[in-house]
């Protein structure tokens, strides 16, 4: 905490008799936890719950909605396939299978598995047997999709062994429905993974597919239309891998089970310009001068990073005669927490490790950007759950330049909390759900924001109409809930949390005199918002007194409350469930007497 006089020389300072107004311009430099709260710089904050910083300002959080449906197992990645012709398909991954999301009917439906057929005769609503033109393929129990006229699909399971031409499933065709002939039939993909190992997604323009593994089944392949597994994967095919990449015109596995022995340090390569030909008995290599497993892998420009348990290593493409590959270990004692736990940023990375978040460039040493948050994160008393940290992922938001780690706290066992990091200033705030999270995603909007489509009230809707937050293509950030089982759409407009209001909580740092106590009388606060509770605590935070509630409305303007307390120093507390912003504050106050002995 700052001297309020420690600027001021001594012929300049107050008299004890004299008051004195102390102003803090900026609040947005976040939470520091480093140091004791007396001796924090100003600007700095204490506690900053689901609080952004922007434009030198402080603000509520923006909220979520739903998105598309609830879906079958837990959702664990989306991503928007982007194919050479400019078009795009949003997959998302659950531990269970694989959904596309068609925009027209705002739905996420099953690809097939590579198992399809079509429908022979229609098929009305109540009625529970196919005519399909083939059953081949398909079996007792199988998870189907069924195409309805209304482009909806009817998302059922088979009952029974198929026979002839008929499959019978379990759930009916729903009222005022129908699947007319001709309408496809198609077979879901099945997966078995789990919520402690990350879905590793890359694609490949050349060949127009997507690939993605989930560590426990074999790494798969997605064209756009049917999802298979990789082709003459070594092993005859018994592959299963945690990462796959693409670098140097290669496609490549990384931490890989075979024909079920494990080789967790083990990174596997197709010859270049294919992705079928892994040359088994030749094109791999264990990285066994560490034991540590691999657990994440990123693009670095000229370099595939490599990131294991406790070390990271550059894999560098040589093309020589004798040698394709450098692995050097450039960073040992400290790697990443898991695939998700990594942001790639394009000239860097910031990930979380074990005791810290690091900024790395691919040379040989780590940025640490965390230490304002360490103690409050990974201390021996911090908030990370040891038992799940496989369980954190990470997400680069690029329109508010922002870092989102999200980790399970205390005893939850999935993300409930997000630890936020404005880039450019290295500002930390925490963002707090009420749903537990298991992945994230990106899309990019389809459609405009109109009058009749924009929620909540016009007085609550502070987005600019020509701001590119509510025209077509504009990025949104896809939030998965392991408990709701579906997607939420984090659109930087939504002012609720799915209809529940957000909780804010901001602390400032202590301001004081040393060895003396302070008579504080008037109090300034820039802000806007509605119902923001002022209050302050002249002990360091032992107690709270009422300075009062306000509601400015939606533009900044100044708050002047007058209450006189005599305390050793000051901090102030901002909390609602409303709109808040806060850019600067300001108080007098004059010297008294000395501390007591």
């Amino acid at each position: 905490m700052t001297n309020l006089f420690q600027t001021a020389p001594e012929e300049q300072q107050p008299s004890a008799d004299e008051w004195s107004y102390q102003d803090i311009p900026l609040l947005n430099r976040g939470i520091n936890q480093a140091d004791r709260p007396e001796l924090l710089e100003d600007g700095f904050s204490l506690v900053a719950d689901n609080i952004r910083f922007e434009r030198g300002q402080v603000l509520v959080d923006f909220g979520y909605k739903t998105f598309a449906q609830v879906v079958r197992g837990s959702p664990r990645a989306d991503f928007q396939f982007f194919l050479k012709n400019g078009s795009s398909i949003l997959t998302l991954i659950t531990n269970l299978t694989f959904y596309v999301f068609v925009e027209a009917v705002s739905e996420w439906q099953y690809p097939s598995d590579g198992t399809k057929t079509t429908m022979n005769t229609d098929e009305a609503a109540g009625g529970t047997t196919l005519d399909v033109v083939s059953i081949a393929g398909f079996s007792d129990g199988d998870f189907i999709g069924v195409e309805l006229d209304n482009g909806e699909q009817h998302q059922t399971t088979i009952n029974g062994v198929p026979a002839g031409n008929n499959i019978t499933i379990t759930d009916a065709i729903p009222s005022g429905e129908n699947a007319g002939s001709g309408n496809d039939v198609v077979k879901a993909l099945v997966l078995t993974g789990t919520d402690d190992i990350p879905i590793s997604i890359t694609t490949w323009a050349a060949f127009d597919k997507m690939y993605f593994a989930n560590g426990a089944d074999t790494p798969k392949e997605f064209d756009g239309v049917d999802v298979a597994t990789i082709s003459n994967l070594p092993a005859s095919g018994n592959t299963i891998c945690r990462l796959v990449a693409i670098f140097n015109n290669q496609l490549i596995l990384m931490h890989t089970v075979e024909s079920g022995t494990a080789f967790p340090q083990r990174v596997r390569w197709t010859e270049p310009g294919v992705d079928d030909d892994f040359l088994e008995a030749v094109n791999f290599l264990d990285l066994y001068d560490s034991e540590d497993f691999i657990v994440a892998t990123e693009t670095l420009g000229t370099f595939q990073v490599i990131y294991k348990e406790r070390s990271i290593y550059r894999m560098e493409f040589l093309g020589l005669s004798d040698q394709n590959w450098q692995f050097t270990r450039t960073i040992d004692g400290e790697g990443a927490l898991n695939q998700d736990a990594v942001i790639n940023l394009g000239d860097e990375h910031l990930f979380m490790g074990n005791a810290n978040i690091y900024r790395y460039d691919g040379n040989f040493s780590l940025d640490p950007v965390g230490d304002n948050i360490f103690n409050k994160i990974f201390a021996q008393d911090g908030e990370l759950n040891p038992e799940f940290t496989s369980r954190v992922f990470a997400v680069y938001v690029e329109e508010l330049d922002e870092g989102w780690w999200f980790y399970p706290s205390g005893n939850d066992e999935f993300p409930m909390n997000m630890l936020k990091l404005k880039v450019s200033t290295r500002a930390w705030s925490i963002r707090k759900f009420g749903i537990k999270l298991s992945g994230f995603g990106f899309f990019q909007a389809q459609g405009d924001i109109t009058w009749a489509s924009a929620s909540g009230t016009w007085a609550a809707f502070t987005i600019p109409w020509l701001s590119k937050a509510v025209q077509t293509n504009a990025p949104t950030l896809h939030i998965l809930s392991q408990d709701q089982l579906r997607v939420y759409e984090y659109d930087y407009i939504t002012i609720a949390d799915d209809g529940t209001a957000i909780d804010y909580n901001f602390i400032t740092k202590d301001f004081y005199v040393p060895n003396r106590e302070l008579r504080f009388d008037r109090y300034d606060f820039m802000m806007k918002g509605s119902s923001v509770l002022i209050e302050a605590s002249f002990n360091q935070g032992s107690s709270w007194e009422t300075l009062g509630t306000v509601s400015p409305g939606n533009s900044f303007s100044r708050q002047r409350i007058w209450k006189q307390f005599i305390g050793r120093s000051v901090r102030f507390r901002f909390s609602g469930s409303a709109g808040f912003g806060l850019e600067w504050i300001g108080f007098k106050f004059k010297r008294e007497s000395l501390w007591d002995a």
